[in-house]
């Protein structure tokens, strides 16, 4: 089978159901083989992804752009970037993947700037990128003001998610 017949029965199968199948679904429906899938592309993950279609839930990783969206609307509706709770709350993804992708829930919102800068998204999410930047500048202050440090003796690092070590400090 060809690229193109697989995802012609990927996508027909698809519009039949009415939501994005599964790979079992599909193979039921359509007769598509293991083979046919893995000759063309890799995986079934990749197959939806070349058919513009996306599977959620447990066991397909979230696209980052899907995670910025998701995350800065939040952002926009709540005029804050929001804790762990309010995005578990209102949010359409765990916040798992965010806390794996950064490093903890207290990196994300660097994460998030940094990765609108390199997608080029400055113009269309400024005002999210300013609710950030004027929460990273308070909390900053708050850490200066409270001296705060996380017990071992280091600051974190915002932009990279890693720690740096103070030069007073032993390591």
């Amino acid at each position: 089978m060809t690229k193109e017949e697989v995802m012609t029965a990927i996508r027909g199968c698809a519009e039949k159901m009415g939501r994005v199948p599964t790979f079992a679904e599909v193979r039921r429906a359509t007769k598509l083989s293991k083979h046919a899938i893995r000759k063309n592309f890799i995986s079934y993950a990749r197959a939806l992804g070349e058919c513009g279609l996306e599977r959620r839930g447990p066991g397909y990783e979230a696209a980052p752009s899907a995670l910025f969206l998701d995350w800065a609307g939040l952002v926009r509706t709540l005029g804050k970037p929001p804790t762990m709770a309010e995005y578990e709350m209102h949010g359409s993804y765990s916040v798992r993947p965010l806390v794996r992708r950064y490093g903890g829930w207290t990196h994300v919102p660097a994460g998030m700037v940094e990765y609108a800068n390199k997608e080029k998204l400055e113009g269309e999410w400024a005002d999210v990128l300013d609710v950030v930047a004027r929460h990273r500048e308070k909390a900053a202050e708050q850490d200066r003001t409270f001296g705060r440090m996380d017990g071992m003796g280091v600051w974190p690092n915002e932009t990279s998610g890693r720690r740096r070590v103070l030069a007073d400090q032993p390591v």
